[in-house]
């Protein structure tokens, strides 16, 4: 009697990841480049992880400080092919936000405790600090 194997990519979101498991569900992570770099979702990168280097490089283009909406409207320029449906899906707790510009705001939260982005900038504004200059900077080479 042949096996049958439920195979899916990680665009597919389980209400409770453990399902997958539970179920004997195969989930193959998408694969996302960076310049030269590739990387496996949720394996050598996190979601926050992913918008680590697009929010350097697009507060740089825009002189190292932007508004919050200039930011991720820059980053979504550079991202917009590799988000799948589950990050264009408002989030439950706030219809009017979607789930991708969440997740960046809490890139930018790391940011700022690495010491890549100012904790002091008025509200609404996000601002890269001399170090975060300099890995920006890197990054564009």
């Amino acid at each position: 009697m042949a096996r049958i194997r439920i195979v899916t990519d990680s665009a597919v979101q389980f209400a409770d990841p453990a399902w997958a498991e539970r179920l004997g569900v195969v989930v193959v992570p998408h694969t996302i480049q960076f310049g030269n770099q590739t990387f496996r979702e949720g394996m050598d990168i996190t979601p926050e992880e992913f918008f680590r280097e697009p929010i350097l490089v697009v507060l740089l283009e825009l002189g190292g400080s932007a508004s919050m909406n200039q930011v991720l409207d820059g980053v979504y320029r550079k991202v917009k092919a590799s988000l799948n449906k589950y990050d264009l899906q408002p989030l439950s707790s706030d219809p009017g936000a979607k789930r991708w510009r969440n997740t960046a705001q809490w890139c930018r939260l790391a940011l700022v405790r690495e010491g890549l982005l100012r904790s002091d900038s008025p509200r609404g504004t996000w601002e890269l600090t001399e170090e975060g200059k300099k890995q920006a900077t890197k990054l564009t080479r």
